[in-house]
C-alpha cells in the first residue's frame, strides 16, 4: 500500500516527489487517521465514508458515546491493513466543546495508535 502523506493540518504534502508517500505501516496508520477524519454523506463520491460526525456531535450524550465507539471501530477494522483493534477510547470535554478518539491496533505489520480529533 503506499498513500500521500499528511501534514500536521492533515493536508497531503507535496514538494518532495516520491518522498510525499508513506509505504507499509506508516501507509495503514495514515489511511486509518484520514477515514476517521472523513466526515459521511460530506464527500460525493464516497458518501458512505467515514464516520457520521455531524449526527453523532450533534447531540453528545451517553448514547451518542456508544455510537461513537461503534462506527469509529467499525471505520478502523474496514481499513486496509488493520488485523485487530486492542481498544478505543473517547473523551468529549463539554467546557471547550472538544472530542478526542483514542485508538490501538494491530496491523498486518505491528502494532500502532493514534489520537483524532473531528473538528
Amino acid at each position: 500500500m503506499k498513500i500521500r502523506g499528511l501534514d500536521s493540518n492533515h493536508d497531503f504534502e507535496f514538494g518532495s516527489g516520491l518522498g510525499n508517500f508513506c509505504t507499509g505501516q506508516a501507509a495503514i496508520a495514515e489511511n486509518v487517521e484520514t477515514r476517521l477524519l472523513f466526515f459521511q454523506n460530506d464527500f460525493f463520491a464516497a458518501m458512505l465514508l467515514g464516520v457520521d460526525w455531524f449526527n453523532l456531535l450533534g447531540t453528545f450524550n451517553p448514547a451518542a458515546e456508544q455510537g461513537i465507539l461503534l462506527q469509529v471501530r467499525n471505520v478502523i477494522a474496514q481499513s486496509f491493513g488493520v488485523t485487530s483493534i486492542n481498544s478505543v477510547d473517547v473523551e468529549m470535554d463539554n467546557a471547550t466543546r472538544q472530542l478526542t478518539v483514542a485508538y490501538h491496533a494491530n496491523s498486518i505489520y505491528t502494532q500502532f495508535s493514534g489520537i483524532v480529533q473531528p473538528s
